[in-house]
């Protein structure tokens, strides 16, 4: 089988399933122009916000590295300089980090690496899961349009549609966003990815992107019970709520200091996915967004990041439990004068994503019921981090 038929069947595959959804009617007035018009530009869209993500990761990931600096500066730590120096030159030029160029001394730059990169991970998966959204809709829609010209015995629309979609399929943004996801199928380096990862690589050598944990229900790591807050988790619409006898989550969330970082804190979801009268699919990969909101009373909630998560298969019946990356949030101020002073931000909540081996959404829930809106109703769209 070659390469274009594998690709037609993975875009196809993954986008049969939304024909079945309630979406707004097609505008077939416009033809293939005003179709192609619209793909074009959501596209651009997207390559614009994540060109923008990159460029915050990257202005951050500089400025860290400069407050280091003056942090060894202030120690005489002329290796650790060196080593900042020498890292600052090569992202430069580089502009990732890749696995090879991770560092075991100074500590600060080796936290700092792994936590840059498993947020540029994040944001490149979450922008392939947009891309290839995108593409889904646009070969549904081509072939809807296609079905019509058909009908009308426009032979030339017919070719046009044909020719688009042949187009489609050997655009190489839409191969890559595809490897990029079939690389989290395929487990190794792209497993897991968050923004703002909140445990820190163990021991010397180099630093690995932290992990999810699995553990079998009733032998996972043992907390108090005062330190898990369960979260009330809602269904966002009617289908979720039928889905829910297919399957099942159950959350908590529960903090960890981190050593490296007396100004944060870990936020960690502990979460268990239960098979309830379907299987979860092999390959399976659930997606964990988690939202902050701001100090003020005004201030309304903001999308941190997106955690990704390989599922293994699991039988009906069963059920596996797991401790996520989560994110870092900032620790309160001190109390003063007797008021206290909120964090400039803090942990809002999470929606809670499954989808199969080919991107159909299976199963989605959100705390608090506010997020609703964040979830994916009509459209399986997944939104890129941020705003």
């Amino acid at each position: 089988m070659n390469m274009r038929v594998i690709l037609c069947a993975a875009v196809l595959g993954a986008v049969a399933w939304c024909g079945a959804q309630t979406t707004p009617a097609l505008d077939l007035a416009g033809g293939l122009p005003v179709l192609k018009k619209q793909f074009e530009a959501d596209v651009k869209e997207a390559q614009q916000r994540g060109r923008e993500k990159f460029e915050s990761a990257q202005q951050k990931y500089i400025e860290t590295i400069e407050t280091l600096e003056n942090d060894l500066q202030d120690a005489g730590q002329l290796q650790g300089l060196i080593t900042l120096r020498e890292e600052k030159k090569r992202f430069a030029h580089d502009n990732d980090i890749p696995k090879n160029a991770l560092v075991s001394e100074p500590e600060g730059l080796r936290q700092l690496q792994a936590t840059t990169r498993s947020r540029l991970q994040a944001d490149r998966r979450e922008q392939a899961l947009l891309l290839v959204t995108l593409s889904q809709k646009y070969m549904r829609d081509l072939s809807i349009l296609q079905k019509a010209s058909a009908l009308r015995s426009d032979e030339k629309a017919v070719a046009d549609l044909r020719a688009e979609k042949d187009r489609l399929l050997d655009n190489n943004v839409v191969r890559e966003a595809l490897a990029m996801l079939r690389s989290i199928r395929g487990g190794g380096e792209a497993e897991v990815a968050a923004d703002g990862a909140a445990t820190a690589p163990a021991g010397g050598g180099a630093a690995e992107a932290p992990k999810a944990r699995f553990f079998t229900p009733g032998k996972e790591p043992m907390l108090a019970s005062q330190a898990l807050r369960p979260l009330h988790l809602v269904a966002p619409n009617a289908e979720q709520t039928a889905n829910a006898l297919s399957y099942q989550f159950a959350a908590s969330t529960y903090v960890r200091p981190l050593e490296v970082d007396k100004k944060n804190f870990a936020v960690i979801l502990r979460l268990t996915l239960i098979a309830k009268g379907k299987d979860v699919p092999a390959d399976s990969k659930l997606v964990v967004d988690y939202f902050s909101h701001g100090a003020g009373a005004t201030s309304g909630y903001k999308k941190e990041s997106s955690e990704i998560i390989p599922q293994p298969k699991l039988a009906r019946g069963m059920a596996i439990l797991m401790d996520t990356v989560g994110i870092t949030m900032p620790v309160p101020p001190p109390r003063q004068l007797k008021k206290t002073e909120r964090a400039e931000k803090e942990f809002y909540g999470v929606v809670l994503s499954l989808f199969n081996a080919d991107g159909k959404l299976i199963y989605q829930q959100c705390s608090l019921s506010a997020l609703v809106k964040e979830c994916i109703v009509e459209q399986p769209v997944i939104k890129a981090a941020g705003n």
